[in-house]
């Protein structure tokens, strides 16, 4: 399946779902070399590694996260977006600008290390009326530029996480937020 494309909300959704809370290295290569201590650790130095393995296992990395910047599961002081179909929303219109699309030709063309997890990223600004937050939810404000961060696991796009940079206009409570992305949601708006 080919990175460069235009993506769907489904699409997004597939990858933001593949990532979340997972290991991107624990996916990568079967392994028999790697004891159960090593493998639940999440970064292993060069001189603790086996070094009779042939590609000695790095540790687990982080975990792909979009979740932590989402009302209601994110971590508090990080921004967030309002609610998940939000940052499925905001990702997806990233991948689709133009500078989103050359990031994807490139990671397409990437040929790293089996264990090499540099991301690709895309910061552009966000045209749709989307709402964000960084305060914890106390306020909430337009989405005016967001950014995400994208892999490849084999041929299949890895969204590591995504979330939004800056934030403009005026807060408004919860509840004016919560009524414009209903109305987002039934097509009123987009």
């Amino acid at each position: 399946m080919p990175l460069v494309k235009t993506y769907t909300l489904a699409d997004v959704q597939a990858a933001i779902d593949r990532a979340d809370n997972v290991h991107i290295n624990s996916l990568k290569m079967v392994r028999n070399d790697v004891s159960n201590a090593d493998w639940g650790r999440t970064n292993i130095r060069v001189r603790d590694r086996n070094p009779d393995s042939p590609v000695p296992f790095p540790g687990q990395k982080d975990v792909g996260h979009v979740f932590r910047h989402v009302h209601g599961t994110g971590t508090a002081g990080k921004s967030i977006y309002f609610d998940r179909r939000t940052a499925v929303a905001v990702t997806r219109e990233l991948l689709n600008s133009d500078k989103g699309q050359t990031a994807l030709h490139s990671l397409e063309a990437q040929n790293l290390d089996l264990y090499d997890n540099s991301p690709t990223s895309v910061t552009d600004d966000v045209t749709g009326v989307y709402y964000g937050s960084n305060d914890d939810g106390a306020t909430w404000q337009r989405i005016a530029k967001a950014k995400c961060q994208l892999q490849k696991l084999g041929d299949s796009l890895w969204i590591h996480t995504s979330y939004p940079t800056q934030l403009s206009g005026t807060g408004v409570d919860f509840l004016a937020a919560s009524l414009n992305m209903r109305r987002v949601a039934l097509g009123y708006d987009y």
